[in-house]
């Protein structure tokens, strides 16, 4: 009995503090295109559900990837169709990811600006009873990656920031 109750207990720290683990929020926007947040801050971006970019090395150099993201389904989804077909090149986009900590306003504690983007890969699809979303990738000039510190006490440190060119390694 006094097992059960001890589970019991630590199932619910445990889902207390997952409650109030740190949460995140990301936005996208790329050149003029019209997404559909209602965000504070970010109206008319592109609300993004997941989002991955990075880098690797082959023996000789480091190589950037793609920035590959997940969004519903949405005005901005012609647009970004209509992009990759065309292959235009859009002079900047911006993904912006807001922290809302426990008992913290939110504040954009990431962002990555970049330069001449160009659509990569167009995906859509759901299944029954899910939404619809989109799986898109892009490929760019060059890249800002900027991380602004938050102090436990709530104070902001430092701005963080690298700029690298997305031209290298390209297997193309």
């Amino acid at each position: 009995m006094k097992l059960k109750v001890l589970l019991a207990v630590l199932s619910l720290l445990v889902a207390s503090c997952l409650t109030n683990a740190a949460r995140s929020a990301a936005y996208l926007k790329i050149g003029d295109i019209k997404g559909e947040s209602q965000a504070d801050g970010h109206k008319d971006e592109i609300d993004i559900l997941s989002w991955s970019w990075g880098t690797d090395s082959n023996r000789r150099r480091g190589c950037v990837r793609d920035f590959n993201f997940v969004k519903p389904i949405d005005t901005s989804s012609p647009p970004i169709l209509m992009g990759q077909l065309t292959q235009e090149v859009y002079p900047q986009a911006k993904l912006s990811v807001e922290h809302d900590g426990a008992n913290r306003s939110s504040f954009e504690f990431l962002t990555l600006n970049f330069r001449n983007v160009r659509i990569e890969t167009f995906n859509t699809g759901g299944a029954d009873g899910a939404p619809v979303t989109e799986q898109v990738s892009f490929n760019f000039e060059e890249v800002e990656y900027s991380y602004l510190q938050r102090r436990a006490d709530g104070s902001f440190g430092d701005r963080v920031t690298a700029t690298i060119s997305g031209r290298q390694c390209r297997d193309n």
